[in-house]
Formats: C-alpha cells, sequence, structure tokens
C-alpha cells in the first residue's frame, strides 16, 4: 500500500503542486508585465521575460529528472520481482544453480542446496568439486572433466557421486559454462546440479534385468536350438500364423522359419496333409473349449515331397478376459517311429498267425498220435495180461512193459500239447459245477502219493472248515492240481514235503501248493511260465519233461477268471498261488448246476 502511495504522489500530487506554482507565478508576473507596460519600464520588462523563461526550463528539468526517477525505481522493483520469482524456483526445484570463481572453488550454492542430506552449505562454499566428492568412482570421467575445466569449455550432464552423513553414497549430475568480464577476463563458471541417485539406482536395476533377459533369452534360444523338434507360437486362425517358429523348422519340413512366421512366404497350414486338417482342427477347437493341452499325430508335407508324420504337443494361452490368442507348442518328427510300429504291426500280426498255425498243427498232429497211440498201449495191456496165452520168455514181457509205459508217457505229453494248444487258440471249454475243494486236494493228493513215496517225499494237505464250493470245471482243476503237485514232488529232494493248503482270504479263496524244493531263481521265473521252458539244474535234468506243465497250468486257472502266480527263491522251494474271485464261489447248498460256458 505504502509503495502504491509513493507512486501516486510522484506521478500525481507533486506534478498538480508544480503546475499550481507555475499558475500563481505566472499571474503574478502577467499583473507585473501590465504594471511595468504601464509604467513605461522596459527593461524591467526584459528581465522579468527572462526570468519567467529559466524558472520555467528549471520547473521542466525537474519533471524530466523526476520521471528519470520514477523509471528507475520501476526498474528496479522489476528486476527485485524477477529475482524474487528466480530465488522462489530456485528453492522450489530438486536441482539446484552454484557458482565458482576463477580458482574453481564455489562461492554461491542456492539456499539449502544440501541442507536435505544434513550437510552445511559452508562445509561446500570455497572448496572445489574435486575437494568434496569420491574421485575414484569413474575415473575417466573425472579425468575429461578437468580437462574441460582447465580449458574453460561448457560441460553438460557430468555425473559424479558424493558420499553423505550417514555413509552412504548420492550421485550427482551438473552442467555448467564460463562467464568474463566485460575485457574478457576468465571470472569463473556458473550452472546447475541435480540429484540422479535413484535414476542412477533405477538405471542399475535395469541394467541388471537387461543382463537377467538377455541371459534367460540365451539359455532359452540354446535350449530351443537344441530340442529335436520344432518349438512354436501361432494365432488360433484357419492358417495358424505362425508369431514364432525355432530354427529346427527347416530340418523338419524343408522350409526356414522365416517363410512361416507371419505368413511371409508360406503357412503352416499350407504344408498340412490335406486328409489330415479336418480333424487337426476338431482337435484343437476341443482343446481350447475345454481349456487343456492336446497331443495329436498328423502329416506334413516336407519340401522335397516325401510325406512325413509329426506328433504336436500344444496348449492354447488366454488373455486376461479369457479369450484365446495365441497356441504355444512343439512338434516332433515321427515318421521313423510310424515306419517302426508298421512294420512291429506287421511282424506281431505275422507271428500271431504263425502261432495259430502252430497250435492248429500241434492240434491236430495231436489227434492223429493219440489214435495209434492209444492202440499200442491197449495192446501192450493185453500182452502184458497173457489174454492170448503165457508170454514164454521174461524178456519179451519187459519189453512189452517198456513199451506199454513209453506209450502211456508219450500219451500224457501229447495230450499236455492238444491242452495247451486250445489254451493258446482260445479254444478251452469250461463245464462248470460245484466243485469240493477238500475232496478235489484229497483225490489228488491220492493220486499221486504212491510217486511221492518212491521220490521221498512228504505230502500235506491243510483244507479250512466251511470252504465255499467252487464253480468250475472239476477235470480241468484237477489236471491243474496235479500239474503243481507232480512238480513240488519232481523237484524236491528226498525228506522234502510239497503241502497243499486252501483257505479263505477275504472275499477270494486261494489254493496254494508249496514245497521245499531247490527253488527257482526270480529272473527265471517269467522263463518256467512260457511254453517249453525249462530251467537249468542238476536235479531238474534227472527228470524228463516238456516245459508244459506250468504254463498249461497257468492258462487252466486264468481261464476260471482266477489269478495265478508263482513265488520262489534258490533253495527255499516254491510257492505257487491259485486264487479264485468271489463271482467263483457258491455255498454248498446251492446245488449243482452243472452247465458248460467257453473260457475267454
Amino acid at each position: 500500500m505504502g509503495r502504491r502511495w509513493g507512486l501516486l504522489r510522484h506521478r500525481l500530487i507533486l506534478p498538480c503542486l508544480g503546475l499550481g506554482a507555475l499558475a500563481l507565478w505566472a499571474g503574478a508576473l502577467a499583473l507585473e508585465i501590465a504594471h511595468m507596460r504601464a509604467d513605461g519600464d522596459e527593461y524591467h520588462l526584459l528581465v522579468v521575460l527572462v526570468l519567467f523563461t529559466g524558472f520555467v526550463l528549471v520547473l521542466f528539468a525537474g519533471f524530466a529528472a523526476r520521471r528519470a526517477v520514477i523509471q528507475r525505481e520501476q526498474a528496479a522493483a522489476v528486476a527485485s520481482h524477477a529475482q524474487t520469482r528466480l530465488s522462489d524456483m530456485a528453492e522450489a526445484s530438486s536441482d539446484w544453480l552454484w557458482e565458482t570463481g576463477p580458482d574453481h572453488r564455489f562461492t554461491f550454492f542456492t539456499a539449502g542446496a544440501w541442507a536435505r542430506y544434513g550437510i552445511d552449505l559452508n562445509d561446500s562454499l570455497g572448496k572445489t568439486r574435486w575437494e568434496t566428492s569420491d574421485l575414484t568412482w569413474n575415473p575417466e570421467a573425472w579425468a575429461q572433466h578437468r580437462e574441460d575445466i582447465e580449458q574453460r569449455r561448457p560441460f553438460r550432464d557430468f555425473t559424479f557421486r558424493r558420499r553423505m552423513a550417514d555413509g552412504g553414497f548420492h550421485y550427482f549430475r551438473t552442467s555448467g559454462k564460463p562467464f568474463f568480464d566485460a575485457g574478457g577476463s576468465f571470472l569463473g563458471y556458473r550452472g546447475t546440479g541435480a540429484d540422479v541417485t535413484e535414476r542412477k539406482m533405477f538405471d542399475a536395476e535395469l541394467a541388471t534385468a537387461a543382463a537377467e533377459l538377455a541371459k534367460s533369452e540365451g539359455r532359452f534360444r540354446s535350449l530351443v536350438t537344441n530340442i529335436p523338434g520344432v518349438v512354436y507360437r501361432c494365432l488360433i486362425d484357419a492358417d495358424w500364423t505362425d508369431i514364432y517358429v525355432s530354427d529346427y523348422s527347416e530340418a523338419l519340413t524343408g522350409y526356414p522359419a522365416s517363410d512361416l512366421i507371419d505368413k511371409r512366404v508360406r503357412t503352416y497350414a499350407s504344408i498340412t496333409h490335406p486328409d489330415d486338417r479336418e480333424m487337426i482342427g476338431k482337435t484343437v477347437a476341443q482343446a481350447v473349449e475345454q481349456r487343456g493341452p492336446f497331443e495329436l499325430d498328423y502329416r506334413i508335407l516336407h519340401r522335397d515331397g516325401e510325406v512325413r508324420w509329426v506328433r504336436e504337443y500344444a496348449q492354447a494361452v488366454f488373455d486376461a478376459d479369457g479369450r484365446p490368442v495365441f497356441l504355444d507348442g512343439i512338434i516332433f518328427d515321427i515318421t521313423d517311429r510310424k515306419a517302426f510300429e508298421a512294420a512291429l504291426n506287421l511282424a506281431k500280426e505275422q507271428a500271431e498267425s504263425a502261432n495259430r498255425a502252430k497250435s492248429e498243427f500241434l492240434a491236430v498232429m495231436s489227434h492223429e498220435l493219440r489214435t495209434p497211440l492209444n492202440a499200442i498201449i491197449g495192446f501192450s495191456e493185453i500182452v502184458l495180461r497173457e489174454t492170448f496165452g503165457p508170454i514164454a520168455n521174461k524178456r519179451y514181457r519187459d519189453y512189452v512193459d517198456d513199451i506199454r509205459g513209453s506209450g502211456a508217457h508219450l500219451l500224457e505229453l501229447i495230450n499236455d500239447i492238444l491242452d495247451l494248444s486250445k489254451a493258446e487258440a482260445g479254444q478251452i471249454e469250461l463245464v462248470e459245477e460245484p466243485v469240493e475243494v477238500e475232496p478235489l486236494v484229497g483225490a489228488c493228493l491220492a493220486m499221486l502219493s504212491p510217486r511221492a513215496r518212491q521220490a521221498g517225499v512228504e505230502l500235506i494237505a491243510e483244507v479250512a472248515g466251511d470252504l465255499p464250493n467252487l464253480l468250475a470245471d472239476e477235470r480241468k482243476l484237477r489236471q491243474a492240481l496235479l500239474n503243481l503237485i507232480t512238480n513240488g514232488i519232481k523237484f524236491t529232494p528226498p525228506e522234502g514235503q510239497v503241502c497243499v493248503r486252501a483257505r479263505m482270504a477275504g472275499d477270494s479263496l486261494q489254493i496254494e501248493v508249496a514245497d521245499t524244493g531247490i527253488g527257482i531263481a526270480q529272473v527265471d521265473i517269467p522263463k518256467a511260465l512260457s511254453p517249453f521252458g525249462q530251467i537249468d539244474s542238476a536235479l531238474s535234468r534227472r527228470h524228463a519233461g516238456t516245459g508244459l506243465g506250468l504254463p498249461l497250468t497257468k492258462r487252466l486257472v486264468e481261464a476260471h477268471g482266477a489269478a495265478f502266480s508263482l513265488a520262489s527263491e534258490i533253495g527255499d522251494g516254491t510257492t505257487a498261488t491259485i486264487e479264485f474271485p468271489p463271482q467263483r464261489l457258491i455255498e454248498p447248498s446251492a446245488g449243482p448246476a452243472r452247465h458248460s460256458a467257453a473260457a475267454r
């Protein structure tokens, strides 16, 4: 308000007073001139006119001086306002202003330039930049900065670091230019400074992230390069437009990856076999709908005209709104595998055909051999009974007895071959009826007791009471048990035991034949269960056999829907286990339910 009043006084009141004084003086002068003219005093009139003119000139000079003073005051006010504004802006800015003398020592800093770091401004005034900064950081930049200062060149964005009161470092960026007096003498530098610590940290983190990204990309490229398949990302469109395709594309398709990316030369759909495209589209659509991965085999057309089989594993990628945008996947060449599978299937079909032919041949030959063998055995028994008269020579009786025994043994082998052939051909027919377990086990042991006594082996039966009956083919079940017990007697040394156990195991019925014989190595069990398979051992070689007993037993048991297993160790004997499922068990009161069923 005082400043405005001063301006108003200078601009209005003083000029008005001056004009008023001039008017009074002019009036007085006019009266005086009138008197002088009346008196005729010309000399005094001239003096008065000169004095009046001088007064007017002095008055105008005063007005001019006053105007100059006012203009200077106005300019000073504008300069003060500009200085205040610049000072306010400098204080509010995160940057600051500085100035040095000709000796490069700081003479000025914006107020508060170092206060935010807990550093007294006086600790920097009177010192050079290299006296307050860490010169060990980026020495090459410091050398260039010193050269710029010594050559009095402007510099821009020089970055240095300074240790703070807490012991840590802050990074600063400064720019400056030299200034000179009117005569060209160097007076120092003026410039700006700013704290770039956060940006420096951000740049360091960005550089670290970029290095990690480059490292990760390198690992990814190395991994993709070493994968023997095409890694890709494509759009879900009609052409399967590829966005990324690995370099293995050329090995798989004959076309470089650059041909397929963005459909520059051709599309992947164009090299897919036409007969497979509809199947591929349906598979992908279903996988996208279910949001799951998919796997499929199809054909592609190689550049050299060859048709190749490939296997693709892929999954859709969805955006934030749940819309499918890409397919990510990998494609392998399985042409050789497909050719191998085709050859394997052909070989399998040929083997199965040969096996069926073998089984049919054995079945036919067994029937053909059985008829003459029955005649040999029958006539041998007639001769041994001396039906048509006595045998004069005892040696002939022995020969006839050998003929009958050999014929019976051969017939037994032929029967085994015939049964096994039927089993392999899936022609086992079961005549099912309720079978009591205890009488079945007793009958088998009774039949083999003479052979066990001759071998010095004890036969034991352990049959639990109240066992349910089995719905089974009694003759085939008896044949299976006889085979197992016979094997136990054959491979058990004298004074050993063969035990037949029958008991319930949960809802199933188990029959075990366990011996204390020589045992079988774990690795040889599969061989023992294969047709004609025999395990080399000193004891087994003392007994004749074709190796058909266990395989035939296994098939007879499995024809009943039962499980067959063999457990054994060398020197610890062998245990064969038959486990009948619950559907094969019936109550004793159910009565006979005789019927025939083909085994499957």
